[in-house]
């Protein structure tokens, strides 16, 4: 405090880095309180302004005879006031860090019947928010913003979109987004049975292929089961034949190269089951340092299906999303990793024609949090292979609709091709005229 009180210009950059609660000892708290409000009001901390500020607190210790006189001794020329700012900040953090681990001995010594799973998930989330807590805003002058804005803009403009963001595999979709970009919660939603789970996992193979690791939390399906569509939209191969066990040799060789190549890509599955949103970051975390540092996804599959980190009475359902879908984007800001999440839609979308944001099931907040939001249409009910993927929204570009084909079969969607294009390709045998299941193509 001595320092701010000797060089005031620099009370402002302290506070980039530390807060009143992060001063432990309560009179120097009081002190820097005082301190604080004589630069809010924009006059000089002197000693007498100081000292009668100190008086209507009714501070006792700073209002001893000589008691600022002696903090101010051997302070020299306060230039040092950020770096004790920083030591400040970083003992906060220790002493939250201390209270957590009293906290979680304290849960495990009074948890006895309660999941071990539950406890951990708690006590991840606990050394989460003492971390978080000591965080300040990382602001800065626009100067050392814009060159990285313009590097982004050329690398576009180039077509290059791997400085941008992660291709999802479908072109017209990265051209309208940029990619998917570390930071974004995107947010795909569908009403049940039109292949959102098959779209994401698709996302996630490609991202794992072509541009890093990737985590792919389900909380529906075991990680058998996503490893089977997998595989089927590899190698295109009938899905249902292959649950049946009725496959030709041919798809036999193919699913065998697939799941080779598949298991040399970065991919990790978590079964989920029951989980809380801290539990997926906590994966996602292990994921990254694992990988030295690299992770290129998160796909969560599905948004409802997370367990509430908030419960009990006077909290509603919309209030427990609303919660989730906020942890979610602090997750995917703090990783620098964009989050693709799953969610449902209310049934109203079924009676009207297309899809609308206010379709999102149990929460507004949905909208509000995400960067992106996507719908899954499908045409008619009588040609299910005909959909649209709509871009309902886009913080910082446009929307717009995507068309896609859907092989129920492969549980896989491609880009429809100019007619041109698939008369050639069905001459040569690349596409099928009818169900064949032997339809694999180039990948």
């Amino acid at each position: 405090m001595a320092s701010w009180i000797v060089r005031p210009d620099l009370i402002d950059e302290c506070l980039a880095v530390v807060s009143l609660a992060d001063i432990a000892e309560p009179d120097l708290a009081a002190l820097a309180a005082v301190l604080l409000a004589i630069n809010e009001a924009g006059k000089q901390p002197t000693m007498a302004r100081i000292a009668s500020a100190l008086r209507k607190a009714k501070n006792v210790r700073w209002t001893q005879e000589g008691a600022l006189g002696e903090l101010l001794d051997g302070i020299g020329t306060g230039a040092d006031a950020v770096y004790f700012a920083k030591q400040v900040a970083e003992a906060a953090t220790l002493r939250r860090l201390d209270d957590a681990a009293r906290q979680i001995r304290q849960s495990v010594a009074d948890g006895i019947g309660v999941p071990v799973d539950d406890i951990a998930a708690a006590a991840q989330q606990t050394v989460m928010d003492a971390c978080d807590a000591g965080r300040r805003s990382g602001a800065v002058h626009v100067a050392e913003v814009m060159p990285e804005a313009l590097r982004l803009l050329e690398a576009r403009f180039a077509g290059d979109l791997g400085q941008e963001g992660v291709r999802t595999g479908f072109g017209s979709l990265d051209a309208m987004l940029g990619g998917l970009r570390g930071g974004q919660l995107v947010i795909l939603a569908a009403r049940p049975g039109v292949g959102k789970s098959a779209l994401a996992s698709q996302i996630a193979a490609t991202v794992a292929r072509d541009a890093g690791p990737v985590v792919l939390a389900s909380l529906e399906m075991s990680r058998e089961e996503c490893a089977n569509r997998m595989l089927s939209q590899q190698a295109r191969v009938n899905l249902r034949r292959m649950n049946e066990g009725t496959i030709s040799a041919d798809d036999r060789r193919a699913i065998v190269q697939a799941g080779s190549d598949v298991s040399q890509w970065p991919l990790t599955i978590a079964d989920a089951g029951e989980c809380a949103v801290a539990d997926v970051m906590a994966t996602a975390r292990r994921t990254k340092r694992r990988n030295g540092g690299d992770l290129a996804l998160v796909v969560i599959d599905y948004l409802q299906l997370l367990q509430p980190g908030i419960s009990g009475k006077g909290v509603s359902r919309e209030q427990q999303v609303s919660e989730m879908t906020r942890r979610l984007k602090m997750g995917a800001r703090a990783l620098d990793v964009p989050v693709l999440c799953l969610a449902q839609l209310n049934r109203k979308a079924d009676e009207v024609g297309e899809p609308r944001l206010s379709h999102l099931r149990e929460s507004g907040s949905i909208e509000q949090d995400a960067d992106v939001v996507m719908f899954i249409h499908p045409h008619s009910k009588e040609d299910e292979t005909q959909v649209t993927l709509i871009v309902a929204k886009q913080r910082n570009g446009p929307t717009g609709d995507v068309p896609l084909v859907w092989r129920r079969e492969f549980v896989r969607f491609s880009e429809p091709q100019p007619a041109r294009h698939a008369a050639f390709d069905r001459h040569n045998g690349d596409i099928p005229d009818d169900d064949n299941d032997g339809d694999r193509g180039p990948f």
